[in-house]
């Protein structure tokens, strides 16, 4: 009722009405942090979107667009492991590609029970890479220019006239032939499903299996019971 009271409350008001807009806008900000991979997905799928309508791509090449971008929003939300943290040190890059790939260790019966430095030095050197359904990993004739882990997807192995003689799934490896041998290519290799592949650059299978010898003499072994059957 006084002049006093009336400037005080006044006063209260307006810190409310400050401390309701900071929680507010904090909490904004909270929720759109939370969503950024989704609203980056978004984003790029708009550029895309209007990318195509620009250039009018045909109805199933726009498909298969969009089916690449959900794959990667699905399996990966959007993001390329090596992209995002090629700042860190190399040791702490080994530690945590070690960690993140853990799930291909599983799935490659060499890999459990390995040298623990071993992993960690060829989790360092893998490379992943997406392949869509009906695309060629190598053909028969190319060269040896890395082996190759299937982390989830199916292959089909082809002969040079077309032929499936073989499928490989979660935990195989291949191309192992060309790199060991220094010869080329003696089979097609297609994906049949969305598969994420690890490859290892010849560079990097010789400096391994040079400082491993036991990686090496697996690899062997698996060629000649190839070979056999």
């Amino acid at each position: 009722k006084t002049i006093p009271q009336m400037l005080f409350t006044c006063v209260i008001q307006v810190m409310g009405v400050g401390v309701f807009g900071y929680i507010l806008s904090n909490v904004a900000g909270l929720l759109a942090r939370r969503d950024a991979a989704r609203e980056h997905h978004m984003d790029n799928l708009d550029k895309i979107e209007t990318f195509m309508q620009m250039h009018q791509t045909p109805p199933d090449l726009r498909a298969s667009i969009r089916g690449y971008y959900h794959y990667m929003w699905n399996s990966k939300r959007g993001y390329q492991d090596r992209a995002l943290l090629e700042g860190l040190p190399g040791k702490i890059q080994s530690e945590l590609f070690l960690h993140i790939n853990r799930s291909i260790i599983d799935r490659v019966p060499f890999f459990k029970g390995a040298d623990l430095d071993m992993l960690s030095e060829l989790m360092s050197e893998l490379q992943l890479r997406v392949y869509v359904p009906g695309e060629k990993v190598f053909r028969a004739g190319d060269s040896g220019d890395a082996l190759y882990f299937i982390h989830s997807g199916v292959v089909d192995v082809l002969t040079k006239t077309g032929d499936s003689i073989a499928n490989l799934t979660n935990g195989a490896f291949f191309g192992e032939m060309a790199l060991v041998s220094d010869s080329p290519r003696t089979a097609t290799v297609q994906a049949r499903t969305y598969c994420d592949l690890y490859f290892l650059p010849r560079e990097s299978f010789k400096r391994v299996t040079k400082a491993y010898p036991s990686f090496l003499e697996h690899i062997e072994d698996t060629m000649s019971k190839r070979r056999a059957s």
